[in-house]
């Protein structure tokens, strides 16, 4: 009787763990992890001695183009705050050109381009719009952005 206790206990005890070890493995852990960071408030003023800035990208996602026509119309411009000019291209999927611009200044902007191609209506996915940034001569940071165009 004492061996059929001995092993009833110790079965009830290895469900148990095989039961809460994991439990507590799962909710336990975040909840306990303290942050490596305070409370953010907001950007903090910094004395330096060198002039910070930053550049202000204009980006999207999605443009619409004329069927058929090379003419096309268009909202893009280089923000005012920056202190760079801009260049600016839109590739098609295999790499190559649909349309550039270079050498768009700060409050500057472009509402009719020529593309370099006329374009089928149809939706054209993995594009991409490209920018990329200079100052006196020196290539500053750039971006590439996922467009998609949609040709009516």
């Amino acid at each position: 009787m004492k061996k059929f206790k001995k092993k009833y206990a110790i079965a009830v005890l290895v469900i148990a763990l095989v039961i809460i070890f994991p439990l507590l493995f799962l909710f336990g852990r975040n909840d306990k992890r303290e942050s490596n960071g305070i409370l953010w408030n907001g950007k903090q003023t910094i004395e330096t001695n060198y002039e910070q800035s930053s550049i202000a990208i204009p980006g999207f996602t999605k443009i619409s183009f004329e069927a058929n026509s090379t003419n096309q119309k268009i909202n893009l411009y280089n923000p005012d705050t920056n202190t760079c000019s801009m260049d600016f291209s839109i590739l098609m999927p295999d790499g190559s050109v649909l349309w550039s611009e270079e050498n768009i200044q700060p409050g500057y902007g472009l509402y009719d381009i020529q593309l370099n191609k006329e374009l089928e209506k149809g939706t054209y996915e993995e594009c991409t719009f490209t920018i990329r940034c200079y100052k006196d001569g020196v290539k500053l940071n750039g971006c590439n952005i996922a467009l998609t165009l949609y040709v009516y």
